[in-house]
């Protein structure tokens, strides 16, 4: 049994964002739809809620030796006809692939949920969450050049951008240009943080 993981479910105005456990699987496999698979680098579609299901355990397995904090944004309350618990997308802040030394931010958010604002709230939420988790002061996010409302939304969420580079999709089995971001915790908050004993 992986060991239980410190990091606490966070609550905002409409969702509560928790860890993404392997019973989530269908659910997420269900939201996994084309634009998903189009704009991000590891996710496809159609998805089977096996594969899911797989990477869950995975992430699950690792999290106790520093592996990424995969979570699920759920509604609070009925919204829209969607029950309380649903979940609205997912959020992914750890270890980067490419990037070694590097904690990175990817998320997306399922058809039914889009254009809401559910994953700018979750993201906004989760960023200092996972500083204090990794103990680090700056996170770096990429999107793909032709996806805007991905630009757009990293730059509302007060990530600046640092560089364009190419960026290797699994899914697809081919390198895009991305332009990244960065997020730094701010200076009070990286100050008490740096003088909390380790």
């Amino acid at each position: 049994m992986p060991e239980p993981c410190p990091f606490q479910p966070l609550e905002t105005s409409r969702l509560v964002l928790r860890l993404a456990c392997p019973a989530d699987a269908g659910e997420i496999a269900a939201l996994v739809d084309g634009e998903v698979a189009a704009m991000t680098a590891t996710w496809f579609s159609p998805m089977p809620e096996k594969e899911v299901r797989n990477r869950l355990e995975r992430a699950e397995a690792d999290l106790p030796q520093g592996g990424a904090l995969s979570l699920v944004p759920a509604l609070k309350q009925v919204e829209s006809g969607h029950p309380a618990g649903s979940i609205v997308g997912w959020v992914r802040i750890g270890p980067d692939r490419e990037k070694p030394g590097t904690i990175s931010l990817g998320y997306w958010t399922g058809a039914p949920f889009r254009r809401r604002g559910y994953i700018e709230e979750a993201v906004r939420a989760a960023l200092p969450a996972a500083a204090r988790h990794f103990g680090t002061d700056r996170i770096e996010a990429g999107a793909l050049l032709r996806n805007p409302a991905s630009l757009t939304l990293l730059g509302k969420l007060g990530m600046v951008a640092t560089e364009e580079r190419a960026s290797y999709s699994s899914a697809r089995n081919i390198s895009e240009i991305c332009r990244f971001f960065e997020w730094r915790l701010p200076a009070e908050a990286a100050e008490a943080q740096a003088a909390r004993p380790a």
